[in-house]
C-alpha cells in the first residue's frame, strides 16, 4: 500500500528536524552563521590529503563548523560506541552515502531554493513527490507468498520454524541436526551473531563479542501527534 514516507531526528538543541539535515540549520537566518558555515565547508573541501578516519573525513565533506552544530558526533559516539576518530573512513563510504549524498554541491543548492521556496509560499515545509510502499496489512506472508512459490517452483525448499540443536562438518559440507532429522548441504550461509552460533559448533569455544542493543519504542494510537514523521535518530549530547 502507498505511504508518505519521512524520517526526523532529535536535533543538538533539543528540536525535531530534518534528516539527515534540516536546510533552514544550513542556510541560516543569520548571514554571519551562514557565512562560517561556508567558509568551514570551503576550508574542508580545499585541505589537501586523504583523511584518516570518519570524523576527518566528515570534517572534509560537510565542514567541522557545520558537523559540530549538527549534532554528528553525538550521533557516531552513541550510535557506534566509540569515538568517531577511532571509525575507518571506508566505513562512511559503505554505510552513510545519505550523508555524502546531502552534502553534494546539487544537494546544498536544493537546500537554497528549498529556503526560497518555503519563504515565498509562507510554508514551513516543501514536500517532494515520490512513491513509497510498505507492507499489506495481510502482512509479510502475503507479500512474500509469490517470492516464495518462484523460489519452490526452481528447487528451493523452505523449513520454517525449524529447531537447530547442532551444526558439524561432514562429507564434503556440513551436516545440520534440526532435532527430528538431519540436513546436510554443500555451503552454509549465517546470518545468526557469532556468540549464538558457537553454541551450536561442536568444540567451538564461546565467543564474547562486545556489542550494543539497538532498542525503538513503536507507539500505536489515534488522534494527531506532535511530529509530522518518526522520529529515528538523536543527535543530541545528552
Amino acid at each position: 500500500m502507498p505511504f508518505a514516507p519521512g524520517n526526523q531526528r532529535l536535533s543538538p538543541r533539543g528540536e525535531i528536524r530534518k534528516y539527515p539535515y534540516d536546510p533552514r540549520e544550513v542556510m541560516s537566518s543569520n548571514p554571519l552563521t551562514t557565512l562560517r558555515y561556508g567558509s568551514s565547508l570551503a576550508r574542508g573541501r580545499l585541505t589537501p590529503g586523504t583523511p584518516a578516519n570518519a570524523e576527518t573525513y566528515l570534517h572534509k565533506v560537510l565542514g567541522r563548523e557545520l558537523y559540530q552544530d549538527l549534532g554528528l558526533t553525538h550521533y557516531l559516539r552513541r550510535f557506534y560506541g566509540v569515538e568517531p576518530s577511532t571509525i575507518d573512513r571506508q566505513f562512511v563510504d559503505d554505510r552513510m552515502q545519505f550523508l555524502l549524498k546531502a552534502a553534494e554541491p546539487a544537494a546544498l543548492v536544493r537546500s537554497v531554493r528549498y529556503m526560497v521556496g518555503a519563504k515565498q509560499n509562507g510554508a514551513s515545509n516543501v514536500q517532494t513527490h515520490r512513491i513509497a510502499l510498505a507492507r499489506p496489512r495481510d502482512g509479510f506472508d502475503a507479500l512474500y507468498a509469490p517470492v516464495r512459490d518462484s523460489l519452490e517452483a526452481r528447487g528451493v525448499t523452505f523449513q520454517l520454524g525449524a529447531k537447530l540443536v547442532s551444526v558439524q562438518r561432514g562429507d564434503g559440507g556440513f551436516e545440520i541436526a534440526l532435532g527430528d532429522r538431519t540436513v546436510r548441504a554443500r555451503r552454509l550461509i549465517n546470518t545468526m551473531p557469532l556468540p549464538v552460533v558457537s553454541r551450536f559448533l561442536d568444540g567451538a569455544p564461546d565467543i564474547d563479542l562486545k556489542s550494543s542493543r539497538l532498542i525503538s519504542l513503536y507507539v500505536s494510537f489515534e488522534g494527531k501527534r506532535a511530529f509530522s514523521a518518526p522520529v529515528f535518530f538523536n543527535f543530541h549530547a545528552d
